[in-house]
């Protein structure tokens, strides 16, 4: 939990998971980690305890909504390639 110099506990942020990981996906290189990317989501939210299984099902329904599109290069380290997306027909 996050606490003020006072011992007081802060409050969570104003924005969704859902918002803060198409915020993080927007921020990262075109080929990036699975850790730095669940970091910055939860620098975003100001969450450090945001599960990260929680951020990476928000990014698969950011792609199932068609705002992103990415590749897993490698499930192992966790490396993901951004894909363009495809413009309409």
């Amino acid at each position: 939990m996050n606490r003020n110099e006072k011992g007081q506990f802060m409050p969570k942020g104003e924005m969704s998971v859902y918002d803060a990981t198409l915020l993080a996906y927007n921020s990262q290189p075109p080929i990036f980690h699975g850790v730095t990317f669940v970091i910055d989501v939860r620098l975003i939210l100001n969450r450090p305890m945001c599960p990260d299984g929680t951020i990476f099902r928000e990014l698969r329904f950011l792609e199932a909504d068609g705002l992103i599109k990415y590749t897993v290069l490698n499930s192992e380290l966790s490396i993901y390639k951004k894909e363009p997306l495809k413009a309409e027909a």
